[in-house]
């Protein structure tokens, strides 16, 4: 049996800023982004077999503060 890692930052329905006010709505809400990295970057250090069966779903990083 493989395990196929799906790394799928979806970060458009994240916001954190009423937990960190410094951060601009857009900076908040793209952290998911990088959130989504580095939880591959852990899962490929516990188990390095997933960096051979990962695949990353592209998404969008425009920003569009109407939706």
């Amino acid at each position: 049996m493989q395990t196929l890692e799906l790394v799928f930052p979806q970060w458009q329905g994240g916001d954190i800023t009423r937990f960190f006010p410094e951060l601009s709505a857009q900076e908040a809400a793209q952290g998911y982004y990088l959130g989504a990295q580095i939880l591959k970057l852990l899962t490929e250090s516990i188990n390095p077999n997933l960096a051979k069966n990962s695949a990353l779903v592209p998404i969008s990083l425009e920003w569009d503060a109407g939706f």
